[in-house]
């Protein structure tokens, strides 16, 4: 993920690839998929989180405060909001003014993706259950009170949250933020 793009690749069988006369790294792409809006140049796109059933693809767009999603199996992203004539991403800034999302996990069951911007503190949470009313919406955000956010995890059980951020410039120096989202508690 870099600029506006979106690159897939082959990681089924690289080596059999690479080793065919004449093939090299180039010939492991299977698509390049624009994302984001057309009228917008550079949206920031740094992180992608992937559904564990590798369906959907969802990749935040810091400068533009949008959330891209791709479906894996077509190749192309999916369109939001089927009410407007663009193919849109989700749109964080409509419900949150100047949210400029960076890094994202995604539970293990497909019920939620985790949002979050390097510059302020707040989670904002997506509703990516396909079965679900709010799918592809924003439906709760979280306010972890650190400075910001230079990344998220979640544990393998999808029960924890963790949300982490750097003091000043000392690149050993942090706080870890733990954030219970287990469905049964």
């Amino acid at each position: 993920v870099w600029g506006d793009t979106v690159t897939v690749i082959n990681t089924a069988n690289p080596e059999e690839i690479l080793a065919t006369d004449g093939l090299t790294s180039r010939d492991l792409v299977l698509a390049k998929i624009p994302i984001g809006l057309p009228d917008i140049r550079e949206e920031g796109a740094r992180d992608a989180a992937v559904t564990s059933n590798a369906t959907r693809a969802y990749v935040p767009l810091e400068y533009s405060g949008l959330v891209a999603v791709i479906d894996l199996m077509t190749l192309q992203q999916i369109d939001t909001n089927p009410e407007t004539e663009l193919i849109d991403p989700i749109n964080l800034r409509k419900a949150v003014p100047g949210a400029a999302p960076r890094y994202i996990a995604i539970e293990p069951r497909n019920e939620y993706a985790y949002v979050a911007g390097r510059e302020i503190g707040t989670i904002y949470v997506l509703d990516i259950n396909p079965n679900s009313p709010t799918y592809n919406q924003l439906v709760q955000t979280i306010n972890t009170g650190l400075s910001g956010i230079s990344g998220l995890a979640i544990d393998s059980e999808g029960t924890k949250l963790f949300a982490t951020n750097k003091l000043g410039t000392d690149s050993y120096g942090g706080q870890i933020f733990v954030i219970n989202i287990d469905p049964q508690d």
